[in-house]
């Protein structure tokens, strides 16, 4: 019995790209062969481990490169080569789970909101339609600096010590109470705790707006997020901010930063909590050279590994990956 599609195929040399999601939600791929349906994880395709020589056809998730890059999927269905496994990751097609970025999702929530600021303005709505044009210029904002070429989460004015200053909550309003409204009720719908022990002492996970949601042992925080507040009940001599976009990735400096500060506070013998939003991105990249630096791991990629078996609905993207390369190559040469 033959492979069976998954969906709409284009053959490529030996290979044939499926325009259906992977078969895993965790953003695997989907490889189907003659005698079995197995799942290869981003990591392998990294590494290069994958093997050319399987017999059948190999059905590899495009649904993102097709919604991403369409001219790159015309130029590899011209190929008649298999293309090597390093392109799917500078395509951006192992992301991780199919997900808008934030300057996209934001971008068009922008738009949106201009368009009912004009429909409220052509029916003279003039009360109604003020404070959705402000808060669509607003959206607009965030959007732009929030994009990758732009990355600037300092515009949100999170301080230091984690707190928003009163211009910022003035004029960010719609924005911070929306985030805020969806983490709650996101953490309400799910089934995933809030954080995971990965190590002794050592936990990633989410936004802790209450003191249950917080490790024991009363742990030194790192948070990733620009767009959340330090929780109260953290104390500030405790606590360090990595202000950073949802979907975005700490620069190599910041996870440098972070790793140095968590260290210092494991020579106190203090527990570490790492978090973002939901414990599945920003987090995940620091706590995976937090477990380098420590001697945990032998590099970012089996750091990876180990933070997946504890929490498995993780999902660094390439931005991740890449800054996490780059801090190695950097601590590396430090060491030399």
């Amino acid at each position: 019995m033959g492979p069976i599609p998954l969906g709409p195929t284009l053959p490529i040399g030996r290979l044939v790209f499926s325009a259906e999601p992977a078969m895993s939600g965790r953003g695997h791929v989907g490889c189907r062969t003659r005698e079995t349906t197995r799942q290869l994880s981003e990591p392998d395709y990294v590494d290069n481990k994958v093997s050319r020589g399987i017999h059948g056809e190999l059905l590899f998730s495009i649904s993102r490169l097709q919604w991403r890059r369409p001219r790159e999927l015309e130029r590899l269905a011209a190929s008649s080569t298999p293309p090597p496994p390093s392109l799917f990751f500078q395509l951006g097609v192992f992301d991780g789970e199919p997900r808008m970025g934030i300057s996209k999702m934001v971008g068009l929530a922008a738009a949106t909101l201009f368009l009912a600021s004009i429909c409220l303005k052509l029916s003279r709505n003039t009360l109604i339609m003020v404070p959705i044009l402000f808060d669509s210029l607003i959206a607009s904002l965030v959007a732009v600096a929030s994009h990758n070429s732009v990355n600037f989460p300092l515009i949100l004015g999170k301080n230091s010590d984690g707190r928003f200053p009163l211009w910022s909550k003035l004029i960010f309003a719609p924005f911070l109470l929306l985030v805020r409204a969806y983490v709650y009720v996101r953490r309400l719908k799910s089934k995933e705790p809030v954080y995971n022990e990965i190590s002794e002492g050592l936990y990633v996970g989410g936004w802790p707006y209450s003191l249950d949601q917080l490790p024991p042992g009363g742990p030194a925080v790192i948070d990733c997020t620009c767009e959340l507040p330090r929780s109260s009940f953290i104390p500030k001599d405790e606590y360090l901010c990595i202000a950073t976009w949802d979907t975005r990735s700490p620069s190599p400096s910041q996870i440098e930063s972070a790793v140095r500060w968590a260290c210092r506070k494991r020579a106190e013998r203090k527990p570490i909590y790492v978090h973002c939003a939901f414990g599945h991105g920003r987090s995940v990249c620091i706590m995976s050279a937090l477990l380098v630096a420590l001697g945990l791991a032998d590099d970012w990629k089996e750091a990876e590994k180990i933070i997946r078996e504890k929490r498995p609905k993780i999902r660094m993207n390439v931005l991740h990956r890449r800054n996490l390369e780059e801090w190695s190559k950097y601590r590396l040469s430090s060491k030399t």
